[in-house]
């Protein structure tokens, strides 16, 4: 299983983009940048998706800036950049 170390090397490193839908979803929910950063700085890796042919998604769990519980769905692109496909709250 892909070790959480390596999704936060990649917000440290600013090496990850947020999709069009996690920007909605997160705006619906009140929820920023440092938001989603928070998140995965925070979180475990829950879950791991590995039937999507578009490649593996990880559901990490942690906590917004305001210690609100939350959720983002990434996976790891073949360039090596992290996508973010969506956050919300639980």
């Amino acid at each position: 299983m892909l070790n959480i170390e390596i999704i936060r090397r990649k917000i440290i490193a600013g090496r990850y983009e947020l999709t069009q839908h996690a920007k909605d979803e997160a705006a619906s929910d009140s929820l920023d940048t440092e938001d989603i950063e928070n998140i995965v700085m925070t979180g475990i890796v829950i879950k791991k998706l590995e039937h999507d042919p578009r490649g593996v998604r990880y559901i990490i769990a942690g906590a917004a800036q305001n210690k609100e519980e939350a959720e983002v769905v990434c996976r790891l692109l073949p360039s090596g950049k992290l996508r973010i496909i969506t956050v919300y709250l639980k």
